[in-house]
């Protein structure tokens, strides 16, 4: 692409979220602020409103930061219907626990049955005749005839909106290769393709942390493949999405207006409440990955915050600094205290005046002052 063509076209806005079990809902919920002050905004210049899926020209994200990226991007869910199906989906995954001799604490099947459904209800587009048909069926069958549409969706789009407005992609790991993280797409890339296997298997993929949840298998070409939780390598997926939007072709030479990173809780948020679930000789090694995560989490964040201090108003990261340290990966019923807190940090006047930044950022058409999105990555060491 030429820069005159790269330059034609609207900067680039891109968003990232980090994984930490039912804490995601904190994410959802700075962007649910984001998104009103963003779409106020535009009303004031007689624009219609957006969802996240219009507004960012790529999502991604890492274990339930994946789920996440998958709800918007993929199923292009109103951020309001994305918190309430959240809240709803960790209740029914983390409300009971496996026997002892189970692999992992909490019963992938639930996890799957949940997102098959979320799918169902939601990857189809409307008007479908015969979707519309289906669901004329008695009301006790609906969620199984939606589960069984969502065992069939895929990742990638095809047809009218192929390539998607919005490209989504979430990490995990292979577990004959962690050294560098899977990413599974909704769109086509020329180099590393990853299977085009279903959302279902995305999504179980990105979150399959060990001792949580048993690790998730994926079969291409008669191949079986494991995958884990991506947060084990990529919790803070930040850097990934750089990597991944500055080398995907479409994008090469377009400015970057705004890149936007959610996280779920600062350091001390790797809390194991209620930890007699994990059996105790696993119970060590999970707290120390707990706490590597978040190191990891802490160092990215830094990192990248210096390296891209030079462009102000382009990279925004949000994340609770105070009050979701005690609330554990798996705590459900948290969800009063979690939206409590993270409604404290977003109306603080720093926080809430760097929102303001950043739905400018996202607002910004005057392309001149901008870097493209190949230089920040390169100021961030992605390529």
């Amino acid at each position: 692409m030429s820069q005159s063509q790269a330059t034609s076209q609207r900067p680039l806005r891109i968003l990232s979220f980090d994984g930490g079990g039912v804490r995601g809902v904190s994410s959802l919920l700075i962007l649910k602020e984001i998104m009103f002050r963003l779409n106020l905004k535009r009303k004031d210049q007689t624009l219609r409103d957006l969802e996240p899926w219009e507004a960012f020209d790529m999502i991604c994200g890492t274990s339930t930061g994946g789920l996440i990226a998958i709800m918007l991007g993929r199923l292009h869910m109103p951020v309001e219907k994305a918190i309430e199906a959240y809240a709803a989906l960790a209740k029914y995954v983390f409300g009971s626990t496996n026997w002892f001799w189970q692999e992992g604490s909490f019963d992938a099947g639930k996890l799957e049955k949940a997102i098959k459904l979320l799918v169902g209800m939601y990857a189809v587009p409307e008007p479908h005749a015969e979707l519309k048909q289906l669901l004329k069926s008695e009301r006790e069958d609906i969620s199984q005839r939606h589960i069984d549409i969502g065992n069939n969706v895929r990742m990638m789009r095809s047809g009218q909106d192929d390539p998607p407005q919005c490209r989504v992609f979430v990490c995990a790991m292979m577990a004959s290769n962690m050294a560098h993280p899977t990413r599974f797409r909704t769109y086509q890339v020329d180099a590393n393709p990853t299977p085009n296997c279903y959302i279902w298997q995305a999504a179980r993929a990105t979150s399959a942390a060990p001792t949580f949840f048993k690790p998730a298998s994926i079969e291409e070409h008669g191949i079986s493949m494991t995958f884990l939780d991506g947060g084990l390598r990529c919790n803070n997926p930040i850097r990934e999405l750089l990597d991944e939007a500055s080398s995907y072709k479409p994008f090469k030479g377009r400015p970057v207006s705004c890149i936007l990173s959610i996280g779920t809780g600062k350091r001390g948020t790797a809390s194991l409440s209620g930890a007699g679930i994990i059996p105790k000789l696993q119970l060590l090694g999970v707290i120390n990955m707990l706490k590597k995560i978040a190191l990891d989490c802490e160092k990215v964040e830094q990192d990248v915050a210096s390296q891209l201090k030079a462009t102000p108003n382009t990279y925004f990261r949000f994340n609770v600094d105070h009050g979701l340290q005690k609330i554990g990966l798996q705590e459900w019923d948290a969800m009063d205290d979690l939206v409590q807190h993270t409604n404290a940090y977003k109306e603080g006047h720093d926080v809430s005046s760097a929102i303001d930044r950043a739905v400018s950022s996202l607002m910004r058409t005057e392309w001149s002052d901008m870097i493209t999105i190949e230089r920040a990555a390169g100021l961030c060491g992605t390529r």
